[in-house]
């Protein structure tokens, strides 16, 4: 076994392990001591080891689990349920994929979108993932459907990929959905996706999705604030603990926000497209109130486009089921007093890492 972290004889504890009355349960507890003392690929070997001797023994699976989890992180469970998500994306691989096309997708995950794109028709689909557990499981799931003849999942990062040795021709159709609430995170999709149409992808390949556009309002909500600002409960101020308050949070999956006191600010807008993945990384945009108020704070969604006609809002409205990706509130310090017709200006900056948006001034 390749070794990291302060020198240890692993391969012996593993044969002691092996040698217990329940080797599985043995097995699990060696692979988080090892997790714990910074052997973090030794103690995913020895888990999935563990898993594969007793997938459904109770014990071993306590143990199994945390190590396991590290590399999948819970977030793919709730991105799959995304049915307005998932909807979007079979609407449009039903319009754009063709019989004769090659399917490049960035990040398998559970390879439900690569199912989804094979069955729409593609030619073949090829998918990459860096986590080597889960591309191990993505094929299971993807042999289980009957769809491994027509999907090769690549134990690799996009960006490690090659045409002619992992792909045969440039793809056809790129499809990515490594998005965050503000369409950047610390993944950095933009620079997988610019990569891609660079290095992989044919001149007149088609992304899905193929744009966003972020927005922002200004809202009076005040259900949401009390999660993340203290007042005076009990009659004692507590108002100074509000230094260590978010500056920004997620509202929530199943969270309903009124409509904005303000009208809707267009701050970003982006193009997923070879050659064309470039923005502004700062800026500012005016926003007129609907009505007289007291203002609380900016909400931050966005709007993708899969496909003509076919677009995503991740804004707070009542929806039959829950969407993976939420709103983001950016509260103000103190609620303000504003009037219908008054103008106020929405400052942002981007740095292709995180999207920052404050309430600069007063319009003008």
């Amino acid at each position: 076994m390749e070794k990291s972290g302060d020198p240890i004889d692993i391969d012996a504890l593993v044969a002691l392990a092996m040698a217990d009355d329940n080797p599985a349960v043995s097995l699990a507890r060696l692979g988080v001591l090892l997790h714990n003392m910074d052997h973090k690929q030794e103690a995913r070997e020895v888990s999935r080891r563990a898993y594969d001797l007793a997938p459904n023994d109770p014990e071993a699976r306590l143990f199994v689990n945390p190590v396991l989890h590290s590399g999948a992180p819970g977030w793919h469970f709730r991105l799959v349920e995304d049915r307005q998500r998932n909807a979007c994306f079979s609407k449009a691989f039903e319009t754009l994929i063709g019989p004769d096309d090659i399917v490049l997708e960035l990040g398998t995950g559970t390879g439900l979108l690569a199912m989804m794109a094979a069955r729409a028709g593609a030619k073949h689909v090829y998918t990459c993932e860096a986590d080597e557990d889960i591309a191990r499981v993505a094929r299971d799931i993807i042999a289980r459907n009957g769809f491994a003849d027509r999907i090769t999942v690549i134990d690799a990062m996009s960006t490690d990929l090659k045409v002619g040795k992992h792909l045969p021709e440039p793809a056809d159709i790129l499809i990515s959905d490594n998005f965050s609430e503000s369409i950047v995170s610390y993944y950095d999709p933009l620079k997988f996706m610019d990569h891609a149409f660079t290095n992989l992808m044919k001149e007149d390949c088609v992304s899905i999705p193929c744009a966003a556009t972020i927005k922002a309002a200004i809202t009076d909500d005040t259900t949401q604030r009390r999660h993340y600002r203290m007042d005076d409960p009990d009659g004692f101020d507590l108002t100074p603990f509000n230094v260590f308050a978010p500056l920004a949070y997620s509202v929530g999956e199943q969270a309903i926000i009124d409509q904005p006191v303000s009208d809707v600010a267009d701050l970003l807008s982006l193009t997923f497209a070879p050659g064309d993945i470039s923005f502004k990384n700062h800026g500012r945009s005016e926003v007129t109130m609907k009505q007289d108020a007291k203002a609380t704070a900016i909400l931050q969604w966005f709007e993708m486009t899969f496909s003509p006609g076919n677009v995503l809002s991740t804004f707070p409205d009542q929806c039959a089921h829950p969407q993976y990706r939420s709103a983001v509130l950016y509260p103000f310090v103190d609620p303000i007093n504003v009037q219908a017709g008054e103008a106020l200006s929405i400052a942002w900056e981007h740095d292709q890492d995180q999207l920052r948006v404050w309430l600069d001034r007063p319009a003008g």
